[in-house]
C-alpha cells in the first residue's frame, strides 16, 4: 500500500505546468471555477461540541496568529451574540496578514507564547487560545497566562 506521490499523477501534472503549453487542450474539456463556503457548517460542527446553555460567562483571549482561525473566531462570536451566549473574545494578532507580522503563527515556540499568556493576565481572562497559522492546531493558556503543555490536554 501507499506509495510515491508521483504515483499518483503529480508528476505528469508539473510536467504539463511547466511545459505550458495548454493551447492543444480541448477547450471543450475546460474546467470552472466555483467558490463555495462551508464555514457555516463548520462553525455549526464546531459549536455541536457544546453545551451552549450550560457556559457560564467567560472572557477568552483568542490569537489567531494572523493566520486562518480570524474568520472563524468572528463567525462564532456572531453566534454567541446571536444567541445571547456570555463569552467575550479579546483578540490577539488577529487579522489575516500572509507576511506574519507578529511572527511564526506557532504557539509552540516559547517565543510566541507571551502575546496570548500576557494577554490573559492584561486582560483577566478565563483562558487564552492560541492557534498556529493554518488553523489545525489549538492550544491552550490558563487563567495566569501560563501555557498549558500538550499532554494535560489529550490526558
Amino acid at each position: 500500500m501507499g506509495g510515491r506521490s508521483g504515483d499518483t499523477g503529480l508528476n505528469e501534472i508539473q510536467r504539463l505546468a511547466e511545459e505550458n503549453d495548454f493551447a492543444a487542450a480541448d477547450p471543450a474539456r475546460r474546467g470552472e471555477f466555483k467558490t463555495t463556503s462551508t464555514q457555516a457548517a463548520y462553525v455549526e460542527h464546531l459549536l455541536g461540541y457544546v453545551n451552549l446553555g450550560a457556559l457560564r460567562p467567560l472572557k477568552l483571549v483568542v490569537n489567531a496568529g494572523n493566520g486562518a482561525a480570524g474568520h472563524v473566531i468572528d463567525a462564532i462570536e456572531q453566534h454567541f451574540k446571536k444567541q445571547s451566549i456570555p463569552v467575550k473574545f479579546k483578540k490577539v494578532h488577529h487579522e489575516a496578514d500572509g507576511s506574519f507580522p507578529n511572527g511564526i503563527p506557532n504557539p509552540l515556540l516559547i517565543e510566541n507564547r507571551p502575546a496570548t499568556g500576557d494577554a490573559v493576565k492584561a486582560h483577566g481572562a478565563d483562558m487564552g487560545i492560541a492557534w498556529d497559522g493554518d488553523f489545525d492546531r489549538c492550544f491552550l493558556f490558563d487563567e495566569t497566562g501560563a501555557f498549558v503543555e500538550g499532554y494535560y490536554v489529550v490526558g
